[in-house]
């Protein structure tokens, strides 16, 4: 990573801790200290997330995941690490490209449109696997045709795509040996 694209994250990440500070600040000046609980309780929720997803030792991952929302405006992205923790150096570079390429493929699928959230989360079991699920939810063009070059891919346990009324739930999973 050259020093401007470094300077860029950092950028990206004042901002994004500044308007959570004024948010704050304004609840406080007007005298909600519920809410400025509430919101202080969620910055502290996420900087520990942040603070275990780093504990993995896959800084290009890491990196990707703690970035994603700045570089990908129509994804909502949040991410949550479970289980033991697991040194991930080895497999960081693997594991990074295979997330960012489902998330292009599922991209293909998207419409510029509409807003998409979702959840990418890591778990790490006693016996050193590693399982990520990387889930989005909204409106996917043709998602049965989705389901094929996802579940393509060798290192796709599977894939589930759930319908509602008013979006679609896409579901990979993937699962990794981890030397101990």
């Amino acid at each position: 990573m050259q020093a401007d694209e470094v300077m860029d994250m950092m950028r990206h990440a004042r901002h994004d801790w500044m308007n959570e500070m004024q948010l704050i600040q304004g609840y406080a000046s007007m005298g909600k200290m519920d809410r400025v609980k509430e919101k202080l309780a969620d910055v502290l929720a996420n900087a520990d997330e942040e603070r275990r997803l780093m504990n993995l030792n896959a800084p290009y991952l890491s990196l990707w995941l703690m970035s994603f929302n700045w570089y990908h405006p129509y994804y909502r992205l949040t991410y949550q690490v479970k289980g033991d923790r697991h040194d991930l150096r080895q497999k960081d570079i693997t594991l990074y490209a295979q997330c960012k390429e489902v998330i292009h493929t599922m991209e293909n699928f998207s419409d510029s449109s509409v807003l998409y959230h979702g959840l990418m989360t890591i778990e790490a079991d006693s016996e050193g696997r590693i399982a990520i699920d990387i889930m989005l939810k909204g409106k996917f063009s043709n998602p049965s045709l989705l389901k094929e070059p996802l579940e393509a891919k060798e290192y796709i346990e599977s894939v589930e795509i759930e319908k509602t009324e008013q979006y679609h739930q896409v579901t990979a999973k993937m699962n990794v040996e981890v030397k101990r």
